[in-house]
């Protein structure tokens, strides 16, 4: 399961993700049949969360998902491609590569979750792109 949840903390992310009905049928205790029915909040530490910073390219989002099926990649780095400067070295070809496509919905790199997005431990370790297919062949 995938959520983008518009949060001003990552305290009141929780929050939202504690009170999910999903969520809390995904993370409930077995034994409780009415765990899924009260309003306490359940423990979501196991659920990891991710910042994504929306690329604000008008060029880029030349599909509004309209026209076939949108399809949601999540992409998480190799660690040793984070060290050693390749996504920085590729991300030009990548961005003109998803360009030419035209098939973006939405895309942007996946950082880190902390409490200021400015925190220099909020590093990139992946990438979100929301792209239109007509099927999962296309997709591929």
């Amino acid at each position: 399961h995938v959520m983008c949840i518009d949060s001003p903390s990552l305290a009141d992310c929780r929050e939202a993700l504690s009170r999910d009905p999903i969520i809390r049928s995904l993370l409930s205790d077995d034994n409780d049949p009415n765990s899924n029915f009260n309003d306490d909040p359940i423990d979501v530490s196991s659920i990891p969360l991710y910042r994504w910073r929306h690329i604000r390219d008008h060029t880029l989002r030349r599909d509004d998902g309209r026209d076939g099926t949108p399809h949601l990649l999540l992409a998480f780095d190799r660690p040793e491609a984070r060290s050693d400067g390749l996504r920085e070295e590729i991300f030009n070809n990548h961005l003109e590569y998803l360009i030419r496509s035209e098939r973006i919905i939405a895309s942007g790199p996946l950082h880190v979750a902390t409490e200021k997005k400015t925190d220099g431990k909020s590093i990139v370790v992946g990438t979100l792109l929301l792209f239109n297919a007509r099927d999962r062949e296309d997709a591929v």
